[in-house]
């Protein structure tokens, strides 16, 4: 099991806090899918992450 703690110091603006909220979301769905498929490449968890992140996380390209 692989454990991440990031402590940060934030304004509490709503927008802000709403894009760190789907940027956990999006980690941990990220995690969940390379560790069942048992991906370690970067290009192919890029082909197999980077749409649906996009599209079901509404997250900016950079």
């Amino acid at each position: 099991m692989l454990t991440l703690t990031v402590g940060m110091r934030v304004s509490p603006e709503p927008t802000l806090i709403d894009l760190l909220k789907r940027y956990r979301d999006t980690l941990n769905y990220s995690i969940r899918v390379l560790i069942e498929g048992k991906t370690t490449s970067i290009s192919r968890a890029h082909k197999l992450l980077y749409e649906t992140l996009r599209k079901y996380f509404d997250l900016p390209s950079r």
